[in-house]
């Protein structure tokens, strides 16, 4: 018959101690209270590094640790409730006092699994880094009491993890302590987020060369979109920029997404900017063409890595084209009602390309061949609001009649 133990707390039977706890007189193990004056559990919860989903079972029952780090774990070990169960072995942990790292793991959309977490950091030579964690969105949700955090705080290369989570994370941590240092590059909006659809207020446009048919869009990109530290981040580098407009009547758009894919046009230009050369800020130009008349138009763009994704994006911007000639009227055709006299009917342009204020009807002999190809007769017109018409003529031998009517006509 084999001997075993009895984990005190939770009433388990195991083989030997865990991690996190000591064995006591008799067949029981007790939760140790890990701490620097026992060498956290005498060595058991010291420093854990962890490089794979199984080992997450080291610190199920270490409350507090010296050093964690999490490294370069894959999404492929394990599926479905399997995850729910391997998070779980961070339930038990409160606090962490020198350093903290997740750097590559692919497991992490966000931190809640750490939900007993209360501080990281007990000096101000600790260190905190998040780094290169390709589906994490999500910090800590800001409805759990603020995590304390003392030291430094470094948070880069995160695909989906927009800036403004990173800022509203600080924010609610220095509730506790307003003295954390946080590295420049956290700060910097390119650093992360580049995979995710992130606004950014630093990416700005402005529409000038506005005309009845086109519009210029200047983007101005700040050097620090080319953020990379290391020839193996080559791939940061944005190097697509995207220009989204529609026509618009509410002024009061949202940004692209899945339901509104068929709604903003897009125009794709490939960023050539070599930092080494320019090492600042510079200018991108690119052309609307085909626009519409006399109508609003909103646009923003975005800066990515990938042409398939938004990436980092600019608030949107208005503007109005001019007016320009309207195209023809549609489905005209007449009817005699009687002997001297014809009933003309059609529907307005679908391009107005401004509002109608007048239009014209002119007609003559059918020997004439009006309107383009009478080499007798030539008809203009010249409007204003007052609908006067000026008739030109050029060496008609033939009576040549006009009539103006009016819109609702």
């Amino acid at each position: 018959m084999g001997t075993g133990f009895i984990l005190d707390e939770i009433n388990e039977c195991v083989s030997s101690c865990p991690s996190g706890f000591l064995r006591a007189t008799g067949s029981h193990c007790v939760r140790c209270l890990s701490s620097p004056e026992n060498n956290y559990c005498y060595g058991a919860c010291a420093e854990k590094h962890i490089r794979s989903i199984a080992d997450f079972q080291s610190i199920k029952y270490c409350t507090r640790i010296h050093t964690l780090n999490i490294y370069n774990i894959e999404t492929v070990e394990f599926h479905g409730n399997h995850y729910l169960e391997a998070f779980a072995a961070f339930s038990s942990l409160e606090q962490i006092d020198h350093e903290f790292t997740i750097h590559n793991v692919k497991v992490f959309s966000t931190l809640s699994i750490f939900s007993h977490l209360k501080r990281i950091g007990i000096t101000s030579k600790a260190t905190v880094t998040i780094e290169e964690n390709e589906f994490l969105t999500e910090l800590w949700p800001l409805k759990q009491p603020p995590l304390i955090v003392q030291g430094n705080l470094n948070i880069v290369r995160n695909a989906r993890l927009c800036l403004k989570e990173i800022q509203d994370f600080i924010n609610h941590t220095r509730e506790q302590d307003k003295d954390l240092q946080v590295t420049s590059n956290t700060y910097n909006e390119y650093a992360n987020g580049y995979l995710a659809s992130c606004e950014s207020n630093d990416l700005t446009i402005t529409v000038d060369k506005i005309g009845s048919l086109s519009a210029q869009i200047n983007v101005a990109i700040p050097k620090q979109i080319f953020f990379r530290s290391t020839i193996k981040t080559e791939s940061l580098r944005r190097s697509f920029l995207s220009v989204y407009y529609k026509s618009t009547k509410t002024k009061n758009e949202t940004h692209f997404d899945s339901t509104q894919a068929h709604k903003w046009q897009r125009l794709v230009e490939q960023v050539n900017h070599d930092l080494a050369s320019y090492g600042t800020d510079y200018t991108m130009t690119v052309k609307l063409p085909s626009l519409i008349g006399d109508q609003w138009y909103a646009v923003y763009v975005s800066i990515t890595s990938n042409v398939n994704t938004i990436g980092l994006f600019s608030p949107i911007n208005y503007f109005r084209t001019l007016q320009r000639q309207p195209e023809s009227v549609v489905n005209l055709y007449g009817q005699a009602s009687v002997d001297s006299s014809i009933r003309l009917m059609w529907q307005p342009p679908m391009k107005p390309n401004g509002p109608i204020v007048t239009y014209l009807v002119y007609y003559a002999l059918i020997e004439d061949r009006l309107p383009v190809q009478n080499t007798k007769l030539l008809c203009l017109m010249k409007s204003n609001r007052k609908e006067k018409f000026v008739l030109l003529k050029q060496k008609c031998s033939r009576c040549c009649r006009f009539r103006s009517l009016a819109n609702n006509w």
